[in-house]
């Protein structure tokens, strides 16, 4: 069990503290690859169904 498995940081913060049994490349890796899709599933979904013409006044 690696560092990741609970701990503080998250988010790019936390990419360079990855571990895994492959070691820190291949743990970052996975890491920096579901940040991404997180990001762009997150980008999808609030063109697709976010708010439109809010008034914030």
């Amino acid at each position: 069990m690696g560092l990741n498995s609970a701990f503080g940081p998250s988010g790019l913060v936390a990419l360079p503290l990855m571990t895994s049994a492959q070691g820190i490349l291949p743990a970052m890796a996975v890491y920096a690859g579901g940040i991404l899709v997180a990001w762009v599933c997150g980008f999808i979904f609030t063109t697709l169904f976010g708010c439109r013409n809010v008034n914030l006044d």
